[in-house]
């Protein structure tokens, strides 16, 4: 019966891991889903799935499953025009990446904090907007995805912009600008190159700032061949002309300006060109022109200003229904718990009455078991004395079975002597004889050594050149110079075993130097161009550059260090 109740445990227990499993799957499919309609820039609207799926995995996921949930709950947020919201989730978000972990999704979190620091932009909080940028760079960096990371920074420098902190923006753009070049090249650094504009023109820099202008123009690719910049870009025109009114061309300021308030329609592009030529007229000396535009940039600053109104009607808007939406949502918690604490109380007296229940039935079942334990006993004590009754006549058999055996052993002794008797007869035989083939093969060893004893001295001279091939493959694996006595050891070796090669490089009409003397040989006995480089002390450049002119001087053409090693082989 208790067996039966384990069984039961095991597979309930089963049963829920794999829902639980099967869940999770299913809620990881829906988040990779609602990843998959961010990266496609899809407008999400759908927050009861998001918070659903956040909810889920702050209490069954793991760090990095929670940072992707929150992220896309404050994407969702973001497009439904909640900013607080978005920016709560965000930091939600941030606060869940375990960055202790070799495994932390930094990729993601550095969206985090850049999406973070987007919110923060449109609401006009530039402070907070360059910290979560900084965030998001440091983290950036972190996931080795550097184009990223300096896109970010040139937000940055924008933001700052924006604060009107012209004398950080300018250094800061120079060290970007070089960076972004050196790594993804000019066309992709030139995109950038309208941030500073407005802050070298305030600062009088005018050469700096038709620099940065010049390469917008030339490599950006933003231009047509009309040199029309493309829409959404317009404001080019306005930073154009007023590059052009500091220089004081006049008529090149008005043909941009122009440009700029007739391509556009919002009410900022056309405040800033109506503007302007107001300025180049006044300058020009034409009242009535400068008149105009002046009244109708003064009706643009008003529209601008009330456009400006609205949004912050929207923002304050957007913050009322998000506290209002958030004490109904601490409210509906307030109940959720309450309702949770009841159900946790009717569960703890039902436990208790499962555990008392229990107990009556633990009691009444432990007086049957220790009746069935003294019956047990008693038949456990007959089988026992069985059992010894048994091993007795085992061991009597064992011991009669002992005794006869000991009889066999005795009879069989004497045949035993008997054999051995004869075995050593036969193994003085077999000793006699190795004896007379040792003496045979002694007289063989010492006619051999008289025969061949001359050739010693040969066998001795090139063992000791083979020992000398030996140190210099060990010099060469170890990595280790030549000193002049071992180059001038390797020259006579090289004289005495290969005189036609020695010959060769010997032969003033090639004019070998020193280097290439000794790299020749050294080539020509198998050691590779790096270990060439090491044993003559100089760089692999100059090994290169030593193979080359070798090749030049010995047979008249172009190659590499192993092509002279086969052009030596094949030759000598």
């Amino acid at each position: 019966m208790k067996r039966h109740i384990i069984y039961i445990y095991a597979l309930a227990t089963l049963l829920l891991v794999g829902c639980n499993a099967s869940r999770h799957r299913d809620m990881l499919a829906q988040l990779e889903e609602l990843e998959r309609q961010n990266v496609a820039d899809s407008l999400m609207t759908n927050d009861s799935l998001a918070q659903a799926l956040a909810d889920y995995f702050d209490r069954h996921g793991t760090p990095n499953e929670q940072l992707r949930a929150h992220y896309i709950l404050g994407r969702t947020y973001a497009d439904m025009g909640e900013a607080p919201a978005a920016i709560e989730a965000y930091l939600d978000a941030a606060t869940r990446a375990d960055t202790t972990a070799s495994d932390c999704d930094y990729a993601k979190l550095c969206r985090v904090y850049g999406q973070m620091a987007d919110v923060f932009y449109h609401q006009n909080l530039f402070e907070d907007c360059i910290e979560a940028f900084h965030h998001s760079s440091e983290n950036a960096l972190k996931a080795h995805d550097t184009i990223y990371a300096l896109n970010i920074m040139a937000h940055e420098i924008k933001t700052l912009g924006q604060l009107q902190e012209y004398d950080s923006v300018i250094p800061k753009f120079d060290c970007l600008y070089q960076e972004i070049k050196a790594i993804a090249g000019i066309e992709t650094a030139a995109k950038y190159c309208l941030l500073p504009v407005k802050s070298l023109l305030e600062r009088n820099n005018w050469e700096k700032a038709q620099y940065y202008l010049d390469i917008y123009e030339q490599y950006s690719g933003y231009f047509d061949s009309c040199h029309n910049i493309e829409k959404g870009r317009d404001v080019y025109y306005y930073y154009k002309g007023k590059y052009c009114l500091a220089v004081n061309k006049l008529d090149s300021a008005y043909y941009y300006f122009s440009k700029e308030l007739n391509n556009t329609i919002d009410y900022l592009n056309q405040n800033m060109a109506s503007y302007g030529l107001s300025v180049t007229f006044s300058l020009m000396h034409l009242a009535d022109s400068a008149a105009k535009y002046a009244l109708y940039s003064y009706d643009m600053n008003d529209s601008v200003y009330a456009q400006m109104a609205t949004k912050e009607v929207e923002r304050a808007k957007a913050m009322y229904d998000y506290n209002r939406n958030k004490v109904l949502a601490e409210k509906k918690e307030k109940e959720a718990q309450q309702q949770r604490e009841r159900s946790e109380r009717l569960l703890y007296l039902i436990f208790a009455v499962i555990v008392l229940t229990g107990f009556i039935i633990y009691r009444q079942r432990a007086k049957v078991r220790k009746g069935q334990a003294a019956i047990l006993k008693t038949i456990d004590k007959l089988e026992q004395l069985e059992g010894d009754v048994v091993k007795l006549r085992t061991q009597s058999e064992k011991l009669n079975s002992i005794i006869e055996k000991k009889n066999n052993d005795l009879i069989l002794k004497e045949e035993e002597n008997d054999i051995l008797h004869q075995h050593e007869e036969s193994l003085k035989e077999m000793i006699n004889k190795k004896e007379d083939e040792v003496e045979h093969y002694k007289q063989e060893f010492f006619e051999l050594q008289r025969r061949y004893l001359p050739l010693k001295g040969s066998v001795e001279e090139r063992l000791k050149k083979w020992e000398i091939y030996q140190k210099l493959s060990g010099m060469a694996d170890r990595g280790l110079r030549l000193s002049s006595d071992d180059l001038s050891l390797l020259h006579k070796m090289v004289i005495e075993v290969l005189p036609a090669f020695y010959q060769l490089i010997s032969d003033k009409s090639y004019a070998l130097n020193e280097h290439e003397f000794d790299a020749s040989i050294l080539f020509r006995l198998h050691i590779n161009a790096f270990s060439v480089g090491v044993m003559l002390g100089v760089s692999p450049s100059t090994v290169t550059k030593i193979s080359k002119s070798l090749m030049k001087k010995l047979f008249k053409e172009e190659g590499t260090s192993k092509n002279l090693m086969e052009k030596l082989l094949d030759y000598c």
